[in-house]
């Protein structure tokens, strides 16, 4: 019960934060793009998205990284819902 709870609150803290970074970096009507990736491959991505206007980085790991995961699997549902 309490694993539960502890997962919840992460998630809903991961969610806030990128929501927050989300808002204070992509001008309002303008695009952005959230890539989750392992470190090891920091460098490609990096040069892959290399015309970006600004960029935030954040690093997730443990608990962090599961409440991302689990972050991600609810936006994935809902991009499947029609608008």
């Amino acid at each position: 019960m309490v694993g539960g709870a502890l997962g919840e609150l992460a998630h809903h803290e991961v969610k806030k934060k990128i929501e927050q970074q989300a808002f204070d970096t992509i001008p309002f009507g303008g695009a952005g793009l959230i890539v989750a990736y392992p470190r090891s491959s920091a460098e490609h991505v990096d040069q892959a998205v290399s015309r970006s206007l600004k960029k935030a980085v954040g690093e997730a790991d443990g608990k962090k990284l599961d409440a991302l995961k689990h972050a991600l699997a609810e936006a994935q549902e809902q991009m499947k819902q029609p608008a």
